[in-house]
């Protein structure tokens, strides 16, 4: 075969392959419509600083063990892979991708190394090794909800009554003016629900479809920590010594679920998890329609986190170590060991 032939299927080739790995790169870094509904991550994960969060087949976490750089696993925790150096909080998934907030730009370089120290980040699930930046903000909460992001830039000791909306490739962002400062983490079928933590504690409620943002106040209550799911709501009463209680929305009839003093709570498909405060401060859970309590554990805890599998947590003032029990059960304690081997094999 000519010479010159040869060189120029060879040259080609190389320009289908290029062609082809650039096309690749485009499809994995696109940007998905989400179906109408899609939340980013649980809201109780999210009030306990969204430190876990399962999407599709993987759990993507912040390991406590290296210093909250970004790793994911299978629920049953095989396969676990370091995906990001640098600490991580706030993680939502949706679509083609995992964003997240980085809270301080930690050490070194490499993968998902990025300069600025604070911000809301987005790489694609495939593509691990493209990190982008949505916003270089020192942000209090946000959320993912539908096709926008949702959050609300530190105030630095200042009231701030607005909260940002910004779409999802970080190209369009508008200004939403609130009454009151709002932890961004409860959604529910595309309504975003806060309390109104400037006039009366009463739970509010924006259609996150209505443009003109108008808010509704849905219950008249004091509550903190609202979980709503349709017209459940799981919270704190903030005026009956902070107790776990539960609203029906249609009715707007409480049941006190326990009358102890709760610090924080989050929810999984069949119970409530809340950490009491006082003499004898304990971890406990109840079941969703408060027909049984269960003690996992006495003391103060936090960093509540709920998986397929299993439920996370750690011990007030000690960072060292992770807790867990099965989600499905008796609650026996044992301990996140596989995140903690996984730092040595991942350096």
């Amino acid at each position: 075969m000519n010479k010159k032939i040869i060189v120029s299927i060879c040259v080609a080739v190389v320009v289908i392959l290029f062609a082809a790995a650039l096309v690749n790169v485009y499809l994995e870094d696109r940007i998905l419509e989400n179906p109408q509904g899609t939340v980013g991550n649980s809201t109780g994960n999210l009030y306990n600083g969204g430190l876990f969060c399962e999407t599709d087949e993987y759990v993507y976490f912040a390991n406590p063990y290296d210093n909250y750089a970004l790793y994911r696993m299978l629920p049953d925790e095989t396969q676990i892979e370091k995906l990001i150096t640098t600490p991580s909080a706030s993680i939502n998934a949706a679509g083609n991708h995992v964003f997240y907030y980085q809270s301080s730009s930690g050490s070194g370089s490499g993968l998902g190394y990025v300069i600025n120290t604070y911000g809301i980040r987005r790489f694609s699930k495939n593509n691990k090794r493209t990190v982008s930046g949505i916003d270089n903000a020192l942000i209090e909460s946000f959320v993912l909800a539908d096709n926008s992001l949702y959050y609300q830039v530190a105030d630095m000791g200042q009231h701030v009554n607005y909260i940002k909306e910004i779409s999802l490739d970080g190209e369009n962002s508008e200004q939403i003016v609130l009454p009151s400062d709002a932890m961004l983490a409860c959604v529910d079928h595309s309504t975003m629900y806060f309390t109104n933590a400037i006039e009366n504690f009463h739970l509010l409620a924006m259609d996150l479809n209505d443009k003109s943002h108008t808010l509704k106040e849905v219950l008249s209550e004091d509550v903190y920590m609202p979980i709503v799911e349709g017209n459940d709501v799981y919270c704190i009463d903030i005026h009956n010594n902070y107790a776990l209680v539960h609203y029906n929305l249609a009715t707007q009839q409480k049941t006190v679920l326990d009358a102890s003093r709760t610090d924080m709570l989050n929810v999984d498909d069949n119970y409530i998890y809340y950490q009491t405060s006082g003499e004898n401060p304990q971890l406990k859970r109840i079941t969703k329609d408060g027909s049984s309590i269960e003690v996992i554990a006495d003391g103060a805890y936090n960093s509540i986190h709920t998986t397929s599998k299993y439920v996370y947590f750690m011990k007030y003032g000690d960072k060292s170590t992770v807790y867990k029990i099965p989600a499905n059960g008796a609650p026996v304690i044992s301990t996140f060991t596989a995140a903690q081997s996984a730092v040595t094999t991942a350096k």
